[in-house]
């Protein structure tokens, strides 16, 4: 009778194991889809958000041309246009570079971050703006200029910038023009170099060119730190002012892709939108 009992027991023991496991592995199934369950819908809302932060880039891209001043050699007067200044006090000019996506206003918020989260007219925004540091005096008098914009995998933005890094398209898309306040600038870019956030020698602004100059050529060929990947001296001769575009670099929390131009004060007649003055 004793064993007998003994073995109702161990039976009962291992049926309640066993329910147990089949408990523990229904549960264990269970988390897993679960988890497959939210990994599945936050990769979708990621996609979601990245597609959305794309679309939302172009999409005011597209909205902020109707502001986009038009330069006229012979003075003639345009039939109507409109100023972003009016819109947003911060507007401080209007950056093209000739063949690529880039051809935005250029906006200044009280410090380098606010412009990082909101878009041209000031409200939130994910795509940002393209704004200028704002250590540079507002009408780009300094000789060292410093232009922020995010890199945005369609292109929009800066995203254009890290193509610089081909020595061929380096070589086709040398042009470009920043229209300010007192007047216009022809760019000619002449070096393009990898980074940090944290680099001084780049990301402190005002009248410093000759520093920044001669940080280039020193880094120029480096394989480690701070990368100048394409440098042509020959485009400095005469130069007085400088801008550096800067924007991230890659998969890199701190990367940075710099492209720096040269800036010539370009002799015309009139600048055609309101908020300009004639020269």
């Amino acid at each position: 009778m004793e064993g007998k009992q003994r073995r109702i027991t161990k039976d009962a023991v291992r049926g309640v194991i066993s329910r147990v496991s089949i408990a523990g592995n229904s549960l264990l199934s269970f988390l897993a889809i679960m988890l497959a369950v939210v990994i599945a819908l936050y990769s979708g809302f990621m996609l979601y958000d990245s597609f959305y932060t794309q679309k939302q880039a172009t999409s005011t891209a597209l909205d902020l041309m109707q502001y986009r001043p038009v330069i006229i050699d012979d003075g003639e007067v345009p039939k109507s246009t409109r100023a972003l200044s009016d819109v947003n006090k911060d507007y401080r000019g209007w950056l093209t570079v000739y063949e690529t996506s880039i051809d935005y206003p250029v906006m200044q918020g009280p410090d380098d971050l606010y412009y990082a989260s909101h878009d041209a007219y000031g409200e939130p925004s994910l795509s940002g703006a393209i704004y200028l540091a704002a250590d540079n005096k507002r009408d780009f008098s300094d000789d060292y200029n410093v232009v922020y914009g995010h890199h945005m995998d369609n292109g929009a933005m800066f995203g254009a910038l890290d193509e610089y890094a081909k020595t061929a398209y380096f070589n086709s898309h040398r042009e470009g023009m920043i229209i300010t306040e007192p007047g216009a600038y022809d760019l000619y870019i002449f070096a393009a170099a990898t980074t940090d956030a944290y680099e001084g020698n780049f990301y402190t602004v005002g009248n410093r060119m000759d520093a920044v100059l001669s940080f280039l050529h020193a880094r120029y060929g480096a394989t480690e730190g701070t990368r100048v990947l394409q440098y042509d001296e020959k485009a400095l001769v005469g130069a007085h002012k400088i801008v550096a575009l800067s924007t991230c670099a890659g998969a890199e929390t701190n990367g940075r892709f710099i492209v720096f131009a040269t800036m010539a004060r370009r002799n015309i007649l009139t600048i055609t939108a309101e908020g300009y003055e004639d020269y």
